[in-house]
């Protein structure tokens, strides 16, 4: 080994000894990574000094990657606990516009309805119908703002037709073509999962909406075997819009591509990004079920 390619460690209370490190990945023949660290030593000690540094070297080392991995979990527990504490205040807000905000605003509506059918006011039924329909219209975006905090229908009705829903309003509302398709999709998907893959869901076509310029934006779940054979459940979302150059992402990721990986990580998914410029984008996600 170069030594002039290594790290150069002193001997903390002899002079007389230099450890040179150099540590390296490299991939197995089945694509697993395999960790290497090889050394030599510039040393006047005997070998069994020599021996017993290098042990306490290696040792300090292993140490300091058994705290970067318990660091590591307890950052996905606080993760975790953040987005759980999320997800009960997005609930909470939800309840509350659909029963305060959008019933006084269905109220309203319904009392304009009945001024205009009254004589006294047919000089104004012009400008009346115009507040009428504004109103409508509020209550319309009222209970879509609920229904993107927490769809009750994710709870009572699974993640497949939570997200039918979810693209049927994302498309009235924002004027675009989603389409939607499920396909083998298993029963009984553990919370975590369902609320992951559906605000992942939320994310990717609101992301395409925004920036895309597709006329189209395809949605479709299945259940699926991942590379083990275990159960899954598989997300895509694909539009024909401009794309990106994926190196320049992954460099600098923007907020969403940086939730939906931070969320992917919390239930071990995997997620795979197709795009080009001029070529659209395809997320591909897998999650295995337990």
């Amino acid at each position: 080994m170069n030594p002039e390619d290594a790290d150069l460690i002193d001997h903390p209370d002899d002079d007389r000894l230099q450890l040179y490190l150099r540590g390296y990945l490299s991939r197995s023949e089945s694509g697993a990574l395999e960790r290497h660290l090889s050394g030599c030593i510039d040393c006047k000690l005997r070998l069994a000094d020599a021996a017993r540094y290098v042990a306490r070297i290696l040792t300090i080392r292993r140490s300091g990657r058994g705290e970067r991995k318990r660091s590591a979990q307890r950052f996905r527990a606080l993760t975790s606990q953040l987005l759980s504490a999320q997800e009960r205040e997005r609930r909470r807000i939800a309840r509350e516009l659909h029963d305060e905000v959008t019933q006084t605003v269905a109220g309203v509506a319904m009392q304009l309805g009945l001024l205009r059918s009254r004589e006294i006011f047919q000089a104004a039924e012009h400008d009346l119908a115009a507040v009428h329909e504004s109103v409508l219209r509020l209550a319309d975006t009222v209970r879509a703002i609920a229904h993107a905090l927490h769809p009750a229908v994710l709870e009572h009705a699974g993640l497949a037709a939570a997200l039918e829903v979810y693209c049927s309003e994302a498309s009235r509302l924002k004027g675009m073509a989603i389409q939607y398709s499920a396909k083998d999709v298993p029963d009984n998907i553990p919370a975590e999962i369902q609320v992951t893959l559906y605000r992942i869901a939320q994310e990717a076509v609101g992301n395409a909406i925004k920036h895309s310029g597709a006329p189209l934006v395809e949605v479709t779940l299945r259940g699926v075997r991942d590379a083990a054979g275990a159960a899954a459940l598989g997300l895509t979302i694909a539009d024909n819009g401009r794309g990106f150059a994926i190196e320049k992402a992954r460099r600098r990721p923007g907020l969403g591509l940086v939730s939906i990986q931070e969320r992917l990580q919390l239930v071990e998914g995997r997620l795979s990004i197709h795009s080009a410029p001029g070529q659209g984008t395809r997320l591909e996600i897998e999650v295995r079920l337990p």
